[in-house]
């Protein structure tokens, strides 16, 4: 079963911050999930929500807000020492940091404007390329159509459909969009869904999965992948059992 660190180790560290990857990274977690978004001035940010306030304190979007102004602020709300300090980062720094160790990491491109996603979609392409990185990329979304336009754009990369939709073939979908990493939400799989996934040669991944006898019988069932917020406590209780 592979253990793969939601947004770093969300549950450990500040979430989508270099100081969470690293932790991870020290435990010897290899797999990652994290998101992305653009900055006003067009910089590839890794940060979850549209806004800032949940993380940072600071009232605003994201999107109004320059790569450098974000650098500044401190992504570390709730958390207390010794995160203090801590900033949003951008891509490029979390590639820098995970480059040599990371298997794979799921990128998760975050809902925007048709044109700001396609404007990512081309600076993401740029950026994986720059860094050597596009053999550890699994460009990951719950909108079809960025997922659609990275199919054209970076043919080479694979691409995960996300869904959390109860009704929802969600493996034919993924097919559609011709993907090899299907993600549905855990409580949404069952064994049907599973052999369908691997019958058409797909991974199947999940989140968000904090409890340890849930992702056993998880795995149990065929799941490839765990997304969870604790990649630390996992990988402990993973190389005991």
């Amino acid at each position: 079963m592979i253990i793969a660190g939601h947004r770093g180790a969300r549950a450990e560290a500040p979430e989508n911050t270099l100081a969470g990857f690293a932790l991870a990274l020290d435990a010897g977690i290899q797999h990652f999930e994290l998101d992305i978004q653009l900055s006003l001035d067009g910089e590839i940010m890794v940060f979850h929500d549209s806004g800032l306030r949940r993380t940072t304190g600071v009232s605003g979007q994201l999107s109004q807000w320059s790569s450098a102004a974000l650098g500044q602020l401190h992504a570390v709300h709730p958390w207390v020492k010794p995160w203090a300090g801590t900033h949003i980062p951008t891509l490029r720094e979390v590639l820098d940091l995970l480059g040599p160790y990371c298997v794979w990491v799921q990128l998760e491109i975050k809902a925007d404007s048709q044109f700001r996603m396609e404007r990512l979609c081309n600076r993401l392409n740029l950026l994986l390329t720059e860094h050597r990185f596009r053999g550890q990329a699994i460009i990951t979304s719950f909108n079809s159509w960025v997922l659609d336009h990275v199919r054209t754009r970076m043919p080479d990369i694979p691409r995960g459909y996300i869904s959390d939709r109860r009704l929802e073939n969600t493996v034919y979908v993924a097919r559609q969009l011709d993907c090899r990493f299907v993600i549905p939400y855990f409580r949404r799989i069952d064994e049907a869904m599973v052999e369908s996934a691997h019958r058409h040669g797909m991974h199947l991944s999940t989140w968000t999965v904090n409890d340890w006898d849930e992702a056993l019988r998880l795995a149990n069932m065929g799941v490839d992948s765990i997304i969870t917020d604790h990649p630390l406590g996992f990988s402990l209780k993973h190389h005991a059992a």
